[in-house]
């Protein structure tokens, strides 16, 4: 089978994490025996043309000089087009990316096409590809639709034309789907299937429970944190819980891998609060970092909110990637979230959106009780294990393939 992603970002080069979630699915799809092409923008110093893992990866350019390729990468779309000299890179930007899914479909004679995020990248395919000829199957993460609907709601027939142009709809979280259908008339729930993305396999590699937990006679626990720090991660409730955690546990301290916007607010907050020794900021970290940083901590917390946009969390893979190295974790009942943290789970909690109070408090009772958080960890690895491998989730992938193919 020949598939063509077609997507806004990718990663760049073996080990950067931008859109990584695409190349574990890409990859994946490849070990089960399909020729993945994946369209992708370019930036400046990528290659325009490269083979990764075996994935085919073809990168359009889009402005001379390269070094004015702004929209994509780092720190998001969303964020790099609220300055003016990237809003006028918009239009080249979707053109080149229409010319490349046109030039390449010819070429390689694709059997399915899987856009990823409904605009542009599904917009454009449903408008360029006759969908009865090539199927077009568009996955949504969830901040593409809420934008779209309560930020550009001008853009919200194209949205609803993409979806329904689709062959089928994959959706990364149960409450995606369900914010689709509540907000865009006349898609039938059928239409749209819901397939969580994964974790890569080092991340359950030497697997050890006992190797970095902490002793509860130290009391020096950590806590950690990680994403583009941007308001709606909710880093700044996870800062003003601290105050309370460290009351209980004095030597605790909260480590934040990421960077982002937010950065400087977040640190001036945790000095205003005085508690700036005990929090750190790791700033953007390689993958072998990240495994160091989630083996030795504790805890970990994913604290978002739905911001002033509407914008939320689709899924929230990192507590996925905690859990594969037998983190208990603690996230917010927003977004995908509940997807992997349920009510009863045996492995963590959910707390209210932008509630320090309820944080600490589901944080200290975590770190009040080593034997618990053990088995609790031990019960986050079972439950990644079993949901979250990206080998599973390609073969889910592949199924909705192979079912839109035949009909």
């Amino acid at each position: 089978m020949k598939i063509c992603i077609l997507a806004t970002g990718y990663p760049r080069w073996k080990g950067d994490f931008d859109s990584i979630y695409l190349h574990q699915l890409a990859k994946n799809l490849v070990k089960l025996g399909a020729e993945v092409h994946v369209i992708a923008p370019h930036a400046n110093n990528l290659l325009s043309e490269e083979i990764m893992d075996g994935v085919q990866i073809h990168r359009f350019k889009y402005m001379y000089p390269q070094k004015f390729e702004n929209v994509a990468y780092f720190p998001g779309i969303p964020e790099n087009v609220k300055k003016n000299m990237v809003k006028i890179q918009l239009l080249p930007f979707i053109t080149s990316m229409s010319i490349a899914l046109l030039k390449l479909t010819k070429k390689y004679n694709f059997d399915i096409i899987n856009p990823h995020w409904a605009i542009p990248s599904g917009f454009l395919a449903t408008s360029l590809i006759n969908s009865k000829k090539i199927p077009i199957v568009t996955t949504i993460y969830g901040a593409d639709i809420a934008l779209t609907i309560n930020k550009y709601s001008f853009l919200r027939y194209i949205l609803r034309k993409s979806l329904l142009y689709s062959n089928k709809v994959v959706s990364i979280s149960t409450f995606t789907k369900k914010f689709t259908l509540d907000n865009l008339e006349n898609i039938p729930k059928e239409h749209i299937e819901v397939i969580v993305y994964g974790v890569d396999e080092k991340f359950f590699e030497n697997y050890d429970p006992n190797e970095y937990m902490s002793s509860k006679s130290s009391g020096k626990y950590t806590i950690m944190t990680c994403g583009r720090l941007v308001k709606r991660k909710g880093i700044n409730y996870l800062i003003e819980s601290m105050k309370e955690v460290l009351r209980v546990f004095p030597e605790s301290k909260l480590i934040i891998a990421g960077d982002g916007p937010e950065k400087n607010n977040l640190i001036r907050l945790s000095q205003k609060l005085n508690i700036s020794k005990n929090v750190e900021f790791l700033g953007a970290v390689s993958e072998e970092e990240l495994i160091k940083s989630y083996k030795s901590c504790d805890l970990f917390v994913l604290p978002s909110i739905v911001d002033s946009s509407g914008d939320t969390e689709g899924l929230g893979l990192v507590l996925v990637e905690a859990m594969a190295l037998g983190k208990p974790v603690i996230g917010t009942n927003v977004g995908g979230i509940p997807d992997i943290i349920p009510k009863n789970a045996n492995y963590g909690y959910l707390v209210n959106q932008k509630d320090p109070n309820e944080l600490s408090e589901k944080i200290i009772k975590i770190l009040s009780n080593d034997e618990t958080r053990l088995k609790m960890g031990i019960n986050a690895r079972k439950t990644a294990e079993h949901k979250f491998r990206w080998e599973n989730i390609a073969k889910k992938y592949l199924n909705v393939f192979q079912e839109v193919i035949s009909k």
